[in-house]
């Protein structure tokens, strides 16, 4: 589909977030005293290719139910036990999607709402997609998806992100056949994933952001190192903004040598790769995945005032629909004083954190449970009250 089409066919999407929420949410969301959690996750192992992580998952869910179980009765599960909580982790991933589901709501009060983030990790190993996989491993979560609403259709207060690709070739003919209903339900937002091969600012997404900021649909974008990630030591034709040798901006194609995959994902995820893309779409609402993430906010904690973070914290000074979740974030304990002090100090950082703790990637570092208490406790009333409920629904609305 060429541009002209995509946005004479997008014309059709109605600018009005409340038209893209299920009946039975919209009373739930009207009710400011319930929680909305931003970044969350319920998709599982068909959907994800082999090795995309850089590892081989174990096969059988019976072997990894049996390896958890295994771990747990030698160790013993605890926050501190790395190994069980892999384990515990891996048999989350190999469940079906309704249990995955059931497990995040029954965390939360039955009122709360949740935006589950879809994922297309297609093109992370930079090649042409068959139909087949196509089906296999991106059609399948839509398909998951309306299986739960229509089963349940007043069990789960889901606002569903959808993948957006721009290495996908049917990234237009999916943005739009979501937004028209036509998987079976609407979804709430899209989600970006750069470090799976990709600049924020590739033309494809260009478009999108175009559509986004006039029909009012929030963006999610990954905003950490993060394991998940596509890797080729040598990209060839990287598309979109980025700084030259000379520290000049240009849209110039580059080819890069990459020899980690933290290298990658830190070239790719940079949050300063969406500066050319707030400064076209300055009205955008977007929303900047994990705050930057755990390393980033220890650099922070150790005095270095160049970080992902600061940076984030300067979009919101120049943009007024810049937003933050503190997912993945929130699993260390180390970090607590000084989110808390930076939410407490800054009234524009109050105002643009977002409440998200990235279940279930986040159960590697321990229980999901605890996890959220103690970042909820930690956090207190006030804080959990502005980043859980006021502020995201001026994000998602």
């Amino acid at each position: 589909m060429d541009t002209s089409e995509f946005f004479k066919q997008a014309e059709q999407i109605s600018d009005d977030p409340y038209s893209r929420i299920p009946d039975h949410v919209i009373p739930v969301i009207k009710d400011e005293n319930n929680l909305i959690n931003v970044h969350c996750h319920i998709f599982n192992d068909t959907i994800v290719p082999k090795r995309i992580f850089n590892i081989k998952m174990p096969y059988s869910r019976r072997f990894v139910g049996n390896l958890a179980t295994l771990l747990h009765k030698i160790i013993g599960r605890s926050n501190e036990d790395k190994l069980s909580n892999l384990a515990y982790f891996i048999s989350l991933f190999k469940s079906p999607t309704e249990k995955i589901a059931d497990k995040l709501v029954s965390y939360f009060d039955k009122n709360s709402i949740f935006c589950p983030l879809m994922m297309d990790m297609l093109q992370g190993r930079q090649r042409i997609v068959r139909d087949d996989e196509w089906e296999k491993y991106i059609n399948l979560q839509f398909q998951d998806l309306n299986k739960l609403f229509k089963q349940n259709p007043k069990k789960y207060n889901f606002l569903p992100f959808i993948p957006i690709d721009p290495l996908n070739e049917k990234v237009y003919d999916i943005f739009l056949k979501a937004f028209n209903g036509e998987y079976g339900f609407k979804p709430m937002g899209i989600k970006i994933y750069p470090s799976l091969g990709y600049l924020p600012s590739h033309s494809v997404l260009m478009n999108i952001y175009k559509v986004c900021q006039e029909k009012n649909i929030p963006i999610t974008a990954h905003c950490s190192s993060g394991k998940t990630r596509g890797f080729r030591k040598h990209v060839k034709n990287i598309v979109g903004w980025k700084v030259n040798k000379q520290g000049i901006w240009t849209q110039e194609p580059e080819s890069k040598w990459f020899f980690s995959g933290k290298s990658y994902a830190n070239y790719f995820n940079n949050p300063k790769n969406w500066e050319k893309v707030l400064e076209a779409y300055p009205k955008l609402k977007l929303n900047f995945g994990h705050f930057g993430g755990e390393y980033q906010w220890n650099k922070l904690l150790k005095g270095k005032n160049n970080t992902w973070v600061s940076r984030i914290m300067g979009y919101f000074a120049r943009y007024e629909n810049v937003y933050a979740d503190i997912s993945f974030t929130n699993a260390y304990p180390n970090l607590f004083p000084l989110i808390k002090d930076r939410l407490l100090s800054s009234s524009l950082v109050f105002e643009r954190t977002l409440y998200g703790l990235d279940y279930y990637m986040v159960v590697v570092r321990g229980h999901y449970r605890s996890l959220k208490i103690d970042f909820d406790v930690a956090m207190g009333e006030k804080i959990i009250a502005k980043i859980g409920k006021e502020n995201p629904r001026k994000f998602l609305f």
